[in-house]
């Protein structure tokens, strides 16, 4: 990854994953949602991105699929970081 840092959709925490949710997994298929457990909870990501670009595609395909409370969230050398302490690094 470029500088090191990764780029996902954090989709959202689900507890059950019913048809109507499995269907817009489904539609977002070329994203390769994942589910990991964060916290005790079912957090779902989308694949890595090296680019910002890219992750706002991923994250307008989500809200697209009514996922409202998508967002991008960054790694740093494998570690949570925040956006905004991303986008100093590069001013």
């Amino acid at each position: 990854f470029r500088f090191n840092y990764e780029y996902k959709i954090e989709v959202g925490v689900f507890d059950n994953i019913n048809n109507e949710l499995q269907n817009r997994f489904n539609n977002l298929s070329k994203l390769e949602i994942n589910k990991a457990v964060v916290n005790g909870g079912n957090t779902y990501y989308t694949k890595s991105r090296d680019n910002y670009d890219s992750a706002t595609t991923d994250l307008n395909s989500c809200k697209t699929q009514g996922f409202k409370q998508a967002k991008i969230i960054v790694f740093k050398d494998g570690v949570k970081t925040t956006l905004e302490q991303t986008q100093k690094s590069f001013q």
